[in-house]
């Protein structure tokens, strides 16, 4: 019985015009979907949102400019002197971070310049010196922004330092490394948009203070 209703189906099909096809096909999914159960149907539709959320993502990565890696070692900062016996009193960022290190800075690329600035600090002896990088913005701050300086990393150091661009090490991230970079980061925005509608505060139970991935002006006038 089932060969002879397929082979029926099959001489419908062939029998039929463009729009009763369609209408035939529509029927035969109405069909489908009214024997599935409210489970089923609550599963699909999260499967379709799912789908349409990673269409979005892979869009995003597609059409923003090149991810940059920054990392430094700049010695002498006087706000990592808690790890002063792991790291020798440096500022030290890390593609994999152990205790004592920082994680790399990303910036939306095309990187130009690599500078340092300094300016007084409210600490006795210590000037604020922040790390620029020519770029447009970082990714913490979301998406690319305008070309020009922004800083990346900030250190409280003695007013004589004067810490050079080779303390600081640029590299372009691979297509396939950027794509799981953002990935993470959209994952860690949604985690502290709800922290911080949710609680007031970050998601490392601090209060936000200053502006991240300030412009170099902004830096200079204290905004």
């Amino acid at each position: 019985m089932k060969k002879i209703s397929l082979k029926l189906g099959i001489f419908m099909m062939f029998n039929l015009n463009k729009n009763q096809i369609y209408v035939l096909a529509l029927l035969l999914s109405m069909g489908v979907s009214s024997c599935q159960s409210p489970e089923q149907k609550a599963a699909n539709a999260r499967k379709a949102v799912e789908a349409e959320r990673e269409q979005k993502f892979k869009q995003f990565v597609e059409s923003t400019p090149d991810l940059y890696k920054v990392n430094w070692k700049v010695c002498g900062d006087g706000l990592i002197s808690i790890y002063k016996d792991i790291n020798q009193g440096c500022s030290e960022s890390r593609d994999i971070p152990t205790k004592g290190f920082l994680n790399p800075a990303f910036v939306w690329g095309p990187v130009g310049e690599v500078k340092f600035a300094s300016k007084p600090s409210f600490l006795r002896g210590k000037q604020d010196t922040g790390l620029f990088v020519k770029s447009k913005g970082c990714l913490k701050s979301g998406s690319p922004k305008e070309q020009q300086f922004y800083k990346v990393e900030e250190f409280s150091l003695k007013k004589d330092s004067n810490p050079q661009p080779t303390n600081a090490k640029i590299e372009i991230v691979p297509k396939q490394e950027k794509e799981n970079i953002l990935r993470e980061a959209v994952a860690n925005a949604q985690l502290e948009n709800a922290s911080l509608t949710n609680f007031g505060v970050s998601s490392n139970g601090l209060i936000p203070t200053g502006k991240a991935c300030q412009s170099f002006d902004e830096w200079k006038k204290g905004n």
